[in-house]
């Protein structure tokens, strides 16, 4: 009897381990695509500007040429990616062309835009405050 019982405590621990590991897979799963989704939007809006805008002088054309050379790493890299952090990486490489395309906007005389987040370590940096 008490060998019944005791194979019965050893199935029920190992039926809530499976359990477990496969929770745990489905959430990080979740949680890839949910990161993944987001970089491409990221991806996506800086591939719009640098398509959409041309330089009209020297400053603007060196925005917008680094800002395509981050849609291009970030478009690699979003290809490369299998992970939450380092899709992490691709929105953060995203964010870098984008404040390039605001930089060749107001090199431009044009309106820079909506407010981009911050770069992660942007706010320990500082920041210029000089023309």
């Amino acid at each position: 009897m008490s060998a019944v019982l005791t194979l019965i405590a050893v199935l029920a621990v190992v039926a809530a381990v499976v359990w477990l590991v496969r929770r745990h897979n489905a959430d990080s799963a979740a949680a890839l695509a949910d990161a993944q989704a987001e970089s491409r939007r990221w991806v996506e809006r800086l591939g719009g500007q640098v398509l959409a805008l041309t330089g009209t002088d020297d400053p603007s054309r060196q925005a917008l040429a680094d800002a395509a050379e981050r849609y291009t790493a970030a478009g690699s890299q979003m290809e490369q990616a299998r992970t939450a952090a380092q899709c992490r990486q691709v929105t953060e490489t995203a964010y870098e062309g984008l404040y390039y395309i605001r930089a060749a906007r107001t090199a431009m005389g044009m309106d820079p835009g909506p407010e981009l987040p911050p770069l992660p370590g942007q706010s320990r940096a500082g920041e210029v405050t000089e023309d």
